[in-house]
């Protein structure tokens, strides 16, 4: 399992994901709010190798700031 977490923001986003363990797999990184943010997102874990079906993201519902990224990655499954 791994953990992604993620602060949310207006305009943009840090994130960082670790293992089970906590042992740091991705090193913190921003993002922008936006779909080519989103997409940043994805080609990290897709870098990282991670399989989404193992993966976990955890977000502060910060405002409505967080909805369009939740969607994205529903959508992504």
């Amino acid at each position: 399992m791994y953990i992604v977490g993620i602060d949310i923001a207006k305009r943009k986003h840090e994130a960082a994901v670790i293992d089970g363990d906590g042992a740091v797999i991705i090193k913190p990184f921003s993002f922008t709010n936006n779909c080519s943010g989103y997409n940043r997102l994805l080609a990290m874990l897709a870098k990282a190798k991670l399989p989404l079906d193992e993966v976990s993201f955890a977000m502060e519902a910060t405002g409505h700031y967080w909805l369009a990224l939740f969607t994205r990655l529903q959508k992504e499954g």
